[in-house]
């Protein structure tokens, strides 16, 4: 990946219950950090022109085979996870952890356990400054 480091990750389907447009909304506040996207879904078209919106430059979305996601996880300094609350626990978190990238989440129930158990960092609540 061509992206200067610091490299942030978000890896999930592009719909509503992901919140992908979160992570854009961080990575704004982090101008030495670039994202990069991995996914598909309904709102990949929005996420794209937000993208340019506000990260020009600083942003790579792709789409790729899931026995190919390991070697993106490794090429990223942690991965973001911004999920609506009611979303389920996120498999994407373990990829990661086991890949030796470190998780930063978005602070729930569901995962404030095995996020902060296993070294990853929960966020002081759900906006994009509480991520940063």
């Amino acid at each position: 990946c061509t992206l200067k480091r610091p490299r942030c990750i978000w890896v999930g389907a592009f719909s509503p219950e992901k919140h992908p447009e979160l992570a854009v909304r961080v990575l704004s506040l982090l101008p030495e950090h670039s994202l990069l996207m991995v996914g598909d879904g309904v709102l990949k078209k929005e996420i794209l022109n937000l993208c340019e919106e506000l990260i020009p430059n600083r942003y790579k979305i792709i789409s790729m085979p899931h026995n190919q996601i390991p070697q993106v996880y490794r090429s990223a300094d942690y991965l973001l996870f911004t999920p609506q609350p009611y979303e389920s626990f996120g498999i994407v978190t373990i990829e990661s952890m086991a890949s030796g990238v470190p998780v930063v989440s978005t602070p729930d129930a569901i995962r404030s356990e095995i996020i902060s158990s296993f070294g990853g960092i929960l966020a002081k609540d759900r906006t994009p400054e509480g991520l940063r």
